[in-house]
């Protein structure tokens, strides 16, 4: 499943049921035809692997690991060469994406403000003793009311 949830090219955010399905059945030499009693066996069977996997890994693991990249599916995009290059800092704003990711996913994952901070100042690489200020506060409130983040 989480070799699923990274396979390079992937555009879909759903399990795929029947691949799996037929997979199961050349081990087991049962047929498994194309059902609704086929997907719900496939079904119980990806939650019994996430139920063993968040008891030995940990909910944060099995969310990060697999339930996020699962649902990040994205297409590659193509850009003309001819075009001129982009006017802000794209090293900035993808380091500035990265940081709100990793703030985000902290506070989903149940961190106060200043612990989500810290780790995502720590996992892109800033400085994770970023002193408290107003702005900060400020800037941190804001960044929760875009997320639909509460305090």
């Amino acid at each position: 499943m989480q070799h699923y949830a990274h396979k390079p090219g992937r555009a879909s955010a759903t399990w795929p049921l029947l691949g799996w399905a037929a997979e199961k059945s050349t081990l087991d030499h049962l047929d498994r035809p194309d059902t609704e009693a086929t997907r719900e066996e496939i079904r119980a069977d990806v939650a019994a692997v996430l139920r063993v996997a968040t008891a030995t890994l940990g909910a944060a693991w099995v969310r990060e690991h697999i339930h996020h990249p699962l649902v990040v599916a994205q297409v590659a995009a193509s850009f003309d060469s001819e075009l001129p290059a982009p006017a802000q800092d794209v090293d900035s704003a993808l380091l500035a994406s990265w940081f709100r990711t990793r703030y985000a996913v902290s506070r989903r994952g149940g961190m106060n403000r200043a612990d989500a901070l810290r780790a995502a100042a720590a996992a892109v690489g800033w400085r994770a003793d970023i002193a408290d200020s107003r702005e900060i506060r400020a800037a941190l409130r804001d960044l929760d009311a875009d997320l639909g983040l509460s305090a």
